[in-house]
């Protein structure tokens, strides 16, 4: 969801305290809150040239947002300032934000926190906040001091301030200048995350990799702590807690928290990592995560139960939570299912049983025997009895001996023997067994992945009435994976499968009505679909349902009226939209936005970002548009993302871009997926090897001093081998000049060495051109003189070519060049030219596509420690993509990405680790160790 912390740091500093209102009747406040701002315009320099603090500081808000009046950032800053000056600490608070950011007035890190000092003095949580990360990172003297840093974030924290609540679970998670307490930094990440904090989340599941082991009393309160409490409340939820005065206790309200940080503390109870391993504990929480819809909770208690290894084994309840699972599309927990459901894999009915003597049973005698063991999971005789059968010919047990095999059913667990035995019963026309061999092609598991012949065994079980084999056609011409993508003949296959009662083929056909895919838009059919998905109990055809009525219908007694209103008031509005009549847009499309449609918020969000027919208000632009976004909006995806990454009336974010991006691009946004791979071949941080890495920045190293400046003794001291052969100036001077930050200085003795050929100066006076150092920027001199460093084979200049043609900001985008500079640097063992190599080949881009080729370069570079091309090489693994799958692999890399710091790689890793197998897991961890020790070497 799009909460405060995704605003701009301005808006985020005036949300964060709400207006203090003196008791006086304000017509101007007054009309300000009402939304009404020409009265307020009117009013407020009325009541603010009085002296009023709060119309001053109102009045600088509607100068500076543009509410009512055109953006003014010098009124801004003098109402501001003039209602900070009379105690007004909001007005201070935000008064340092201009002053931080330089939004109005030139930018000053001091002043900024003095103004949040006086704020924060004032009891203001925000700039508390504020003021803490200033002292955290030195911004009044360039000194940090992280005990004052401490004090603030706290007491922000204490008012219940996310962000601040973030910091302070890192900094106790870490020992960041205090001593190391788990069970503090649980507590603030959990606070945090019951707030929406972006990464706090995340932040608690990073405990469970926590190699240091805690007692339980200090991270959460243990049931068997006679200090402990355990309740029961008003509303049936457990409680627990401890005794609040011990130093590092905690209490977490269990019913506050979301599915995914329960999963997460689940997760961290089972592990026994971080915390005192608790399995009691641990499936508590599962299940609260599960009592909230979390899938992969839901998927989780399945596979323990149907295992038995952390619980007694239950079938029945393995196979209640896998439909849970399934029923909101979770593709682990349908094959779960598939594995336990008896009407399937196992016929109860044979015929021609007669009884017989135990050495005299027919085949389905013994076959009906096989199945009374199964039920009563007695896996390794039954497997005893079915073996005989399928070796002659048997194919129902053929198919079930797949199914054992597959499934670690009395026997270890062994892909290409369930492909062996599903191969010889679907030779026999099985419908089940060309179904199960499908999926195991589909994945890559016993076999390599070969989605063409995943589809043609689909097709034959499809063409026999195989439900599900119907409906994993129709996904496939969805997504235009191995087939060309075909939205009619998906509605076919999907059709087929509905009319046998599919659910997920009724939520299928209910998402391509709604959105029009395939066939005419229409939301009544929408409706009706979803609704017989979710007359099964279908989680998601539940939740499609509920969204869609929602979006469309004010009045649950009169649904269908309100449909056809609200349909009718959108297609005016939209048009409205198109045809540049802007004012009857908004005054249809507002009331719709309002109420959840999705489209009408997109469009407001257009029209609030461009200023068609209203003032230009980013805050506006990017709440409608993520609200759009959040209810899976794939064009407001693409623009969440487009926001992020240029930093559209905000600072750039290039991570939240990129998970913006990934949204829009899974679903298929050609934009979202071009920019993705851009993003995501760039925002490598710089190597050792590589002083530049994208955009260049300034870095203040000895090893930027271009070879051949010599001391007078004539050694190099730069330690590197001077390939200009000239020594012209000495070395001490250029590293006094880079120290000084006297670029100047520096152009003027690098400038004869480049004029001389000296490479490395070359790429010196490319990047003082580029940055506007020392000279004034220019891009055409900075490309010229990188080309000339690289043409002599100069390293560096060779990544910071491929990059230039990689993003096309300097010169239009051209990824054959791109490819030609970083291959170059590639060959020369650059990581992260190697990296964007590997992305190129990997997405055809300016040479041919080469998955093999992409997993080749991506390796070179992650055993140099890339974590980007770690992520890159463990999601090819997962995926069989140039490689064969391997998921144990790929769950390597993403740990080793993630231990960098990347988050796209843990939120892989993540969700992989919830589809091994306990014995998976330990074996993948510890190639993880073993490669961690040889510094990434044969891995």
């Amino acid at each position: 969801m799009i909460r405060f912390v995704l605003l701009p740091l301005l808006a985020l500093l005036v949300l964060a305290g709400t207006y203090v209102l003196l008791e006086t009747e304000s017509p101007g406040v007054k009309a300000y809150l009402a939304g009404e701002y020409d009265v307020a315009l009117k009013e407020l320099p009325l009541e603010a040239e009085k002296g009023f603090d709060e119309a001053q500081y109102l009045l600088g808000l509607m100068y500076w947002q543009s509410k009512g009046v055109v953006k003014d950032p010098d009124l801004a800053v003098k109402w501001m300032t003039l209602a900070a000056e009379q105690g007004h600490a909001e007005a201070q608070r935000t008064l340092g934000g201009f002053y931080q950011l330089g939004d109005g007035v030139p930018q000053n890190d001091r002043i900024a926190t003095q103004w949040y000092r006086l704020a924060a003095g004032q009891g203001d949580a925000g700039a508390q906040y504020r003021l803490g990360k200033s002292y955290a990172e030195g911004w009044e003297n360039g000194t940090p001091n992280p005990k004052a840093a401490l004090k603030w974030y706290t007491l922000s924290a204490e008012q219940g301030f996310g962000a601040a609540q973030n910091e302070l679970g890192v900094i106790y998670q870490h020992g960041q200048n205090v001593p190391k307490d788990l069970g503090l930094a649980l507590k603030w990440y959990t606070l945090a995350a019951e707030q929406g904090v972006e990464g706090a989340q995340e932040h608690v599941l990073s405990l469970s990799n926590n190699a240091d082991r805690v007692p339980i009393e200090t991270e959460l309160a243990k049931t068997e702590n006679p200090e402990s409490k355990t309740a029961t409340n008003s509303d049936g939820k457990t409680e627990i807690g401890n005794d609040p005065a011990e130093q590092g206790a905690n209490s977490l309200e269990e019913g506050e928290l979301d599915g995914t940080t329960l999963l997460y503390i689940g997760l961290l109870f089972e592990s026994g990592e971080a915390v005192h391993k608790d399995i009691d504990t641990a499936m508590r929480y599962y299940k609260l995560s599960s009592d909230t819809g979390h899938a992969d909770a839901q998927n989780h208690l399945g596979r323990i139960y149907e295992e038995g290894k952390l619980v007694p084994q239950d079938l029945k309840l393995a196979v209640k939570y896998y439909k849970l699972a399934a029923a909101q599309g979770h593709e682990r927990g349908r094959e779960g299912l598939d594995r336990l459901e008896k009407t399937e894999p196992y016929p109860t009915e044979v015929a021609g049983v007669k009884s017989q003597g135990e050495n005299n049973l027919t085949q389905e005698q013994h076959f009906k025997q096989a199945v009374k063991l199964f039920e009563g999971s007695d896996y390794d005789a039954a497997l005893e009895t079915l073996l005989p059968l399928a070796e002659q010919g048997h194919k129902l047990a053929q198919y079930n001996v797949g199914v054992l095999y597959r499934d670690a059913l009395g026997t270890d667990r062994d892909y290409k023997a369930a492909v062996k035995w599903f191969k010889l019963a679907a030779d026999q026309n099985d419908a089940n067994a060309q179904f199960n061999l499908g999926n195991m092609y589909r994945d890559g598991y016993g076999v390599e992945q070969n989605h063409e012949t995943a589809v043609a065994l689909y097709r034959l079980a499809a063409a026999q009435g195989h439900t599900r084999g119907q409906y994993m056609l129709g996904v496939f011409y969805t997504d235009g994976v191995s087939v060309p993508q075909d939205y009619s003949e998906a509605l076919k296959w999907f059709r087929l499968a509905a009319d046998q009662k599919s659910s997920y083929a009724q939520v299928a056909l209910g998402q391509l009505y709604r959105d029009g895919f395939g066939v005419s838009q229409d939301r009544d059919k929408a409706i009706a679909f979803f609704q017989l998905a979710a007359d099964q109990g279908d989680e998601e055809g539940k939740r499609q349902l509920a969204l869609l009525l929602a979006t469309q219908s004010s009045d649950a007694k009169d649904a269908a009226k309100s449909r056809v209103i609200g349909s009718a008031a959108l297609k005016v509005g939209l048009n409205a939209f198109e045809k540049g009549d802007y004012f009857e847009a908004m005054e249809k499309l507002y009331p719709l936005a309002e109420n959840g449609e999705m489209e009408a918020q997109f469009a407001l969000g257009q029209m609030y970002r461009k200023g068609l027919g209203v003032d230009k208000d980013s805050g506006e632009a990017l709440k409608w548009t993520g609200l759009a976004a959040d209810q899976g909006h794939q064009e407001a995806q693409y623009y969440m993302g487009l926001t992020y990454h240029f930093g559209f009336g905000l600072k750039k974010d290039p991570q939240k871009a990129v998970e913006w991006y990934k949204i829009a691009a899974d679903q298929g946004h050609a934009g979202a997926k071009k920019n993705l791979s851009r993003l995501t071949a760039i925002e490598s941080p710089p190597k050792k090897d590589v002083e530049v890495a994208s955009i260049p920045k300034p870095k203040r190293k000895p090893d930027a001093i271009p070879p051949g400046t010599q001391t007078s003794g004539g050694k190099d001291t730069t330690g590197t081998k001077d390939t200009g052969g000239v020594g012209q100036a000495p070395h001490e001077m250029l590293r006094d000049a880079f120290e000084r930050e006297d670029y100047a200085q520096v152009y003027a003795l690098s400038f004869p060495l480049a004029q001389k050929g000296n490479p490395a100066a070359q790429y010196l006076i490319g990047n003082l051109y580029y940055r506007g150092e020392g000279v004034p920027k220019n891009y055409t001199q900075a490309l010229e003189w990188y080309i000339r460093s690289a043409k002599q084979g100069y390293l560096k200049a060779e990544v910071e070519l491929s990059h230039i043609y990689f993003q096309g900001k300097v010169v239009p985008e051209d990824f054959s060049k791109a490819y030609k500079w970083g291959l170059q640097a590639a060959v020369k063992g650059s990581s992260d030219a190697q990296y964007l190599v590997g992305g190129l080949k990997q997405f055809g881009q300016g040479t041919s596509k080469d998955p093999k080729a992409a997993v080749k370069w991506y390796k070179l570079s992650a055993v140099q420690g890339d974590p980007f091309s770690q992520e890159s090489l463990g999601r090819m693994y997962l995926r069989g993509d140039g490689v064969s799958k391997d998921t144990t692999r790929g769950y390597m890399w993403l740990s080793l990405a993630a231990a960098q710091g990347n988050k796209i790689a843990r939120e892989y890793r993540d969700k992989t680790k919830s589809t091994l197998t306990s014995s998976e897991i330990t074996a993948a961890e510890n190639m993880v160790r073993d490669c961690m020790a040889q510094n990434y070497q044969g891995c």
